[in-house]
C-alpha cells in the first residue's frame, strides 16, 4: 500500500473522529438548552408548630432535547415578604430528566422562623404574608452546565393566623401555671 494513501486514510479517520466529537458535543449542548423548569409550585403549609412549618413544593422539569440529562443541583431559598433573612434554604441533587415525560420533584422546605405575636399581627394587618421561594437549577455536568432560575410564592396567612392564637394560649397557660 502506498504511504500517501495510508496518510490520507489516517487523516480522514481523524477528521471523521473530530466531526463525531463535535456532533456529540453539539447534541449535548443543545439538549442542555432544552431542559426547562416549567413549574415551581408551592403547596400548603403543613406541620404548623410554634417552631415553624413545612412548605411542600414541587419542581417540574421538561426536556425537549435528544436524550436524558441530569439536573446536577436545585438550590432554593425561601423568604417572607421583603425580609432579607432567609426562612429556609437548601438543595436537591441528582435529578434525571427524561425526554418522554415531565419530571416532578417534590421538596419539603422546613420554615424555622418563629415570629413574635406582635410581628405576626402586624404582617396580618398589613396584608403582605407572602413567602417567596426562589433559586437556580443547574443542568448538566462539569464545565457543560446551564443555570435555570425560578421563583414561586405561597401565602403564609394561614400559618400566621394559627400562630397568633397559639402564642396567646401558650402565654396564658404559662401565666396560669405560675399561679398554680
Amino acid at each position: 500500500m502506498n504511504p500517501r494513501s495510508i496518510m490520507w486514510t489516517y487523516r480522514n479517520i481523524g477528521v471523521l473522529i473530530a466531526f463525531c466529537f463535535v456532533l456529540v458535543l453539539g447534541a449535548f449542548w443543545f439538549t442542555l438548552s432544552q431542559v426547562h423548569l416549567t413549574n415551581a409550585e408551592a403547596g400548603a403549609l403543613t406541620n404548623v408548630t410554634m417552631n415553624g412549618a413545612i412548605v411542600n413544593a414541587t419542581f417540574t422539569f421538561t426536556n425537549d432535547g435528544l436524550f436524558a440529562v441530569e439536573v446536577e443541583r436545585v438550590e432554593y431559598t425561601a423568604r417572607l415578604a421583603d425580609m432579607t433573612m432567609p426562612l429556609s434554604q437548601g438543595s436537591v441533587d441528582g435529578i434525571l430528566v427524561r425526554t418522554d415525560m415531565p419530571t416532578r420533584v417534590p421538596v419539603s422546605l422546613p420554615i424555622t422562623w418563629e415570629p413574635t405575636a406582635q410581628l405576626a399581627a402586624r404582617l396580618l394587618a398589613g396584608g403582605n404574608t407572602t413567602i417567596t421561594i426562589s433559586g437556580v437549577a443547574t443542568v448538566g455536568a462539569g464545565p457543560f452546565t446551564n443555570d435555570v432560575p425560578f421563583e414561586t410564592q405561597i401565602d403564609a396567612r394561614s400559618y400566621l393566623q394559627q400562630f397568633v392564637p397559639k402564642t396567646a394560649d401558650e402565654l396564658l397557660g404559662a401565666v396560669l401555671g405560675l399561679f398554680g
